[in-house]
């Protein structure tokens, strides 16, 4: 029988896939726009958004796996957020 995914490890599967799809994606459009032979600054442009994009992706997926493993559960013994 299958184990049901926790909501940590979901949410780092979805983190993991969202940055893969980004970059297939940013990869396939950088030869399908024929980019290599393009001009100096186009290829750093693009590049850069390219950047600017992973940026993000990675910003929101670590916010996500945060928030998911403080939504957790804590364990008997931890004593955080005690008075």
């Amino acid at each position: 029988m299958k184990r049901p995914l926790s909501l940590v490890r979901g949410r780092f599967l979805q983190f993991l896939g969202s940055v893969v799809v980004l970059h297939v994606i940013a990869i396939a459009a950088y030869y399908s726009l024929g980019i290599p032979r393009a001009a100096e600054r186009l290829q750093k442009l693009y590049a850069w958004g390219w950047m600017g994009l992973t940026v993000v992706v990675v910003v929101v997926g670590i916010q996500r796996l945060k928030r998911a493993r403080r939504g957790g559960p804590r364990p008997p013994n931890d004593r955080l957020g005690q008075r």
